[in-house]
């Protein structure tokens, strides 16, 4: 049984944050409520009845994740973590002259506007990373990134998580 859902937010979503990021990511425009997203598992089983659910809610935990880690960065109030985790105070200058705490928050907004509108293809796969050593291929014990595809493997441990 295959599975294709874009941009669709079920009940289950209720209580998290608003999913939407700053609006000067989207230059002026009012930025999209729901993540743009495809889901397909056509390995030959739904890994859970509410698969949809399950993905739309790890989608919105991540961009609650990023989007308020930038927040907290450009409000100064996690100087001692940045700096146990880079060994600098956010207001080092880094290239291109600008705050390090800035460009990390910079960053962590980016990944929560490509969460929000990137149209990532999200894919059940029967067993996690790819035997090859593609270097463009990013991968973890939950899932892979394949990098500059936009896709991203969803391997049977990450349908454990929520359980």
């Amino acid at each position: 049984m295959a599975y294709l859902i874009v941009s669709a937010t079920p009940a289950a979503t209720r209580g998290h944050n608003s999913p939407t990021i700053s609006e000067n990511q989207f230059l002026g425009q009012a930025p999209p409520t729901k993540p743009k997203f495809r889901f397909d598992c056509t390995v030959g089983y739904p890994p859970l009845p509410n698969a949809q659910n399950v993905l739309l809610t790890a989608i919105l935990d991540a961009i609650d994740l990023a989007s308020n880690a930038a927040k907290k960065l450009q409000q100064g109030t996690t100087a001692g973590l940045f700096k146990r985790c880079f060994d600098e105070d956010p207001s080092v200058l880094w290239a291109p002259n600008m705050q390090a705490g800035a460009i990390v928050a910079r960053r962590f907004r980016k990944v929560a506007s490509a969460l929000q509108t990137g149209n990532t293809l999200y894919k059940c796969v029967p067993s996690c990373c790819p035997q090859d050593s593609d270097p463009t291929v990013v991968c973890d014990t939950n899932a892979f990134a394949v990098l500059c595809k936009n896709e991203v493997g969803l391997c049977p441990p990450f349908w454990q998580l929520r359980q």
